[in-house]
């Protein structure tokens, strides 16, 4: 198989079942960007560099998605609002992944003196 039959094939199944794409990817991304954020809070390194390393698969198939739309010309006000979702996701994740212990310090911080004020 081609690239361009690979590409053919991968924007006809983004056509087809967009709605079924999207209900699965905007809530998996909040939900586990949630999860990064928790993880962030707890002080869990480790478990905060496997949900947002797992967590940038997620982000980086919604990009794909309106990247594939944006590639037949649809270009309207939801192909934006997804694109924000995924790139909001897509930077909370890497730096959590990147400043992961310096990000714990400060969140751990932030949290103490909203509970002393």
């Amino acid at each position: 198989m081609t690239t361009y039959e690979w590409l053919e094939l991968i924007t006809d199944f983004s056509c087809q079942h967009c709605l079924a794409i999207c209900a699965v990817l905007v809530p998996a991304n909040l939900v586990i960007t949630s999860q990064s954020l928790l993880m962030l809070g707890l002080g869990s390194a480790d478990h905060l560099r496997v949900v947002a390393s797992g967590s940038l698969i997620y982000a980086i198939a919604l990009v794909g998605h309106v990247w594939l739309w944006w590639n037949l010309g649809v270009v309207m006000a939801p192909t934006f609002v997804l694109l924000g979702l995924a790139l909001v996701c897509l930077g909370i994740n890497l730096s959590a992944i990147a400043f992961g212990s310096r990000l714990q310090a400060a969140w751990f911080r932030s949290m103490v003196a909203l509970l002393l004020f």
